[in-house]
């Protein structure tokens, strides 16, 4: 099938134009500074390096009703193709240049230097999956808009975005804490921890041990709470609803969109206009939806503890209460809550003392407007493939026109 058949909106001068005349093609001049391939040919706008206009909201957030409220990013950059075909390759090229601790973007190690108002330059990250000890994995294939014969898909895209990474005791925290590497962020906790002139002599290895024990079961209850862990079963993170829905009352309630980029020059404006036309349709989209939704109960987690809703209380662990659908929640009594992904670690029970626990299953950056100067990247082969794919990839974005 055309393109044009699967994609809303389609056709002569859109954005997936099959009418159009094919890109003229020009030779690229040889020469060692140029490092190509003597004889490549490319379209002519590979040449244009000029910087893309500015966009009304710089992140493809989830349905902000303002620029100053925290909103879950979704991705924006896609590489859908077929399996095999060097995605993966590709992937690591670009993440070797692009991420924000790279030297070509020079923002620093660490997530406190990777704001806008200190990192300049835009760069790529993905959404984050996380065991049971809470060590985190980059996801660069998520799946989550098809693609599979595994059903990821989630009109609320909770399952996606997760729940917000900076609730709870983490609120203070940096935009992108979890996004820095686990275990030198923990060792660097048990290092301060163990400064010398707080302990009044030289750390023993048996102290950084048991530093480094407690700054991972630390961390572990951080996640606990940003899933509705045990610590508080009400707590808001525990009780998760969909974001669009919370859009459409919230937009029926104050009779308007939302958001809007400030500025006042006129491309700002005619961007932001655009933004407020896709806004709209996205509403209209989610209204549909949320009809029959927004008297409901939350939707908790159904995998993990969450299939086993006859058992009402984790052994050891307190009620087995209800968890984000980002995650799993986990129990060494009950085996049957473990997953392939999210499976029971030994050391949990033997070193850490915990009786239950959970894995991230997906989790992406909630900021606001300008918080952030980031792209958020998803490449999964197979999406190609799949026509719903396409279309729910194009339904995400918060201007599909771009």
């Amino acid at each position: 099938l055309p393109i044009t058949t699967l994609i809303p909106g389609s056709g002569p001068g859109t954005t997936f134009d099959d009418t159009r005349a094919p890109e003229p093609m020009v030779t690229v001049p040889d020469g060692p500074e140029h490092g190509w391939k003597r004889g490549l040919t490319l379209p002519r706008y590979v040449l244009n390096t000029s910087a893309p206009p500015r966009r009304a909201d710089p992140v493809n957030r989830y349905f902000p009703r303002s620029d100053d409220e925290r909103a879950p990013l979704l991705p924006e950059l896609f590489m859908p193709g077929f399996p095999k075909c060097s995605t993966t390759w590709l992937y690591s090229c670009m993440s070797e240049v692009w991420s924000p601790d790279s030297a070509g973007i020079g923002c620093g190690k660490k997530p406190d230097g990777w704001g806008a108002d200190r990192c300049g330059k835009r760069y790529l990250l993905v959404s984050l999956s996380t065991n049971a000890k809470g060590e985190t994995r980059p996801r660069k294939e998520t799946f989550f808009f098809g693609g599979t014969g595994v059903k990821y898909w989630d009109g609320d895209f909770l399952e996606m975005h997760g729940p917000d990474p900076r609730s709870g005791s983490k609120a203070d925290a940096p935009p992108l804490w979890l996004w820095q590497e686990t275990a030198k962020r923990l060792r660097a906790q048990a290092r301060r921890e163990l400064e010398p002139k707080r302990l009044g002599h030289r750390p023993s290895r048996q102290d950084l041990h048991l530093a480094t024990s407690r700054a991972v079961r630390h961390h572990i209850q951080n996640l606990d709470e940003l899933c509705g862990g045990s610590s508080d079963r009400e707590n808001v993170a525990a009780r998760p609803s969909s974001r669009a829905c919370e859009y459409v009352a919230a937009v029926s309630h104050n009779g308007s969109a939302g958001g809007g980029g400030g500025g006042g020059a006129a491309a700002e404006g005619e961007a932001a206009g655009a933004v407020a036309r896709a806004r709209a349709e996205m509403l209209e989209s989610a209204r549909s939806h949320c009809a029959a939704r927004l008297g409901e109960e939350a939707r908790c987690s159904a995998v993990g503890t969450g299939m086993l809703r006859h058992v009402a209380a984790i052994p050891g662990g307190g009620p087995n209460g209800c968890s984000h659908p980002g995650c799993h929640r986990i129990a060494k009594g009950l085996p049957g809550s473990w997953q392939p992904v999210c499976q029971w670690l030994p050391e949990l029970d033997a070193k850490l003392n915990l009786t239950d626990a959970h894995c991230i299953r997906s989790i992406t950056p909630w900021v606001s407007s300008r918080e952030l100067n980031l792209s958020l990247v998803d490449f999964t082969p197979n999406y190609l493939c799949d026509a719903k794919a396409m279309q729910r990839i194009h339904f995400s974005s918060l201007d599909p026109s771009r």
